[in-house]
C-alpha cells in the first residue's frame, strides 16, 4: 500500500512540474513576442502621427530703458516691468578691488562690509529692522572692478528703501567698534581658509595667472594688510573712491520711470563725493610703473595714456596695447 501511495505522489508531482514548465515556456514566448512588437508598434505610431508643427518664435521684447542724471551726477537707468509688485535696484561704483591703495589690499571689500553698520540717522540695528520690516533685502559686494549694492523691495516701499540706500552710500559713519569687529572676523576667516584647499587653490591660481597685476590680489586682502586697517582708512577710501560721478543706478520693476528719476534725485541729494577717474587709480598704478609693467592705451576721446586694467574697470577702453613705461 505504501509503495502505491508513493508512486501516486511521484506521478502527481511530475504532472505538476510539467505543467509549471509548460506555463513558464509559454510566458517566456509571450514576453519575447511583446518585446518584438513594441518597436514595431512604436514605429507604426510614429508614422501615423502627424508631423509636429513648428512653434512660431515671437520677437523678444525687452522693456524700454529710460536714462536720466541727478543733479549730483549720478546716472540712472529705469525699466518699467510688471506685473509683480517688486523692484530690483543695483548701485554700481567703479571702486572694486583694483582701487585698493598700496599696502591696503582688501580695503574695498572691507569698506563694503561696513556700509550697513550705521549712518548718521540710523545704527546697524535700525537699518536691519527697517529693511526686514517691509520684506526687503540690502547687501553689498565687491569684485575686481566695481563695488555693488543690491536692493530688492516691494514697489510700495520703494521710496523708503531707496532712502535707506541713499543713507548707506552718502553718510555711513563706520563706528570704531564695528571696524574692530569686522577686522577680527576677517582675520579669523583667514585662519579658517588655511584648512580649505579650495580657497588656497583659488588664490594660487589667480596669482599664477595674473602675477603682480591687481587682478591677482585676493579681494579680501590678506592677514598682513587687513591687520593694519583703521577707521581712517575706511573713511578715506569712501571719500576718495566712492561718488556719484563714477556710479550707475539701475532700477527695474513695477514703477514708472518718472517716479524712479524723482526718487533718485531726492534720495541721493547732497552726495558730494566725486573722485576723478585718474585720481582713484594713480596710487595702484604707480606700483606697476615702478616695475615697468604698466599697460597703456589710448582713448578715442582722450589722448592721454592710462592703465589698461583701469580702463576696463571704467568702461572707457577702446583698444589696449602693452608696452613698458619709457
Amino acid at each position: 500500500m505504501a509503495s502505491r501511495k508513493i508512486a501516486s505522489v511521484k506521478n502527481t508531482v511530475r504532472k505538476a512540474a510539467k505543467a509549471v514548465r509548460k506555463q513558464a515556456t509559454s510566458a517566456r514566448k509571450k514576453v519575447a513576442q511583446a518585446k518584438k512588437a513594441v518597436p514595431a508598434r512604436a514605429k507604426k505610431l510614429l508614422k501615423a502621427a502627424p508631423a509636429p508643427k513648428s512653434a512660431a518664435t515671437g520677437e523678444l521684447k525687452l522693456p524700454a530703458l529710460h536714462e536720466s542724471t541727478t543733479s549730483t551726477g549720478l546716472r540712472v537707468i529705469a525699466a518699467e516691468r510688471g506685473p509683480l509688485p517688486l523692484v530690483s535696484v543695483r548701485l554700481v561704483m567703479r571702486a572694486g578691488g583694483v582701487w585698493d591703495p598700496p599696502g591696503k589690499d582688501g580695503l574695498a571689500d572691507f569698506t563694503a562690509r561696513l556700509l550697513r553698520r550705521g549712518t548718521k540717522r540710523m545704527d546697524a540695528d535700525g537699518i536691519s529692522e527697517a529693511i526686514e520690516f517691509v520684506g526687503a533685502s540690502l547687501y553689498a559686494g565687491v569684485n575686481e572692478d566695481v563695488l555693488s549694492i543690491y536692493l530688492t523691495t516691494p514697489a510700495e516701499h520703494f521710496s523708503a528703501m531707496l532712502d535707506v540706500l541713499g543713507q548707506v552710500v552718502r553718510e555711513p559713519t563706520f563706528p570704531e567698534q564695528e571696524v574692530v569687529d569686522a577686522r577680527e572676523r576677517a582675520l579669523a576667516q583667514f585662519a579658517n581658509d588655511l584648512d580649505d584647499p579650495s580657497s588656497i587653490a583659488d588664490r594660487a591660481f589667480a596669482r599664477a595667472v595674473w602675477g603682480d597685476h591687481p587682478y591677482g590680489r585676493d579681494l579680501g586682502g590678506n592677514k598682513r594688510t587687513v591687520s593694519t586697517f583703521t577707521r581712517d582708512d575706511v573713511v578715506r577710501f569712501h571719500a576718495e573712491c566712492m561718488g556719484p560721478r563714477i556710479s550707475l543706478l539701475t532700477v527695474v520693476g513695477a514703477l514708472a520711470p518718472e517716479t524712479v528719476a524723482a526718487e533718485a534725485e531726492r534720495a541721493f541729494a547732497g552726495w558730494t563725493g566725486a573722485p576723478t577717474r585718474s585720481r582713484c587709480c594713480r596710487a595702484s598704478r604707480s606700483r606697476w610703473r615702478r616695475r615697468g609693467r604698466c599697460c597703456w592705451w589710448t582713448s578715442r576721446t582722450r589722448r592721454s595714456p592710462r592703465c589698461a586694467w583701469a580702463a576696463r574697470a571704467s568702461g572707457w577702453a577702446t583698444r589696449t596695447t602693452s608696452r613698458p613705461r619709457p
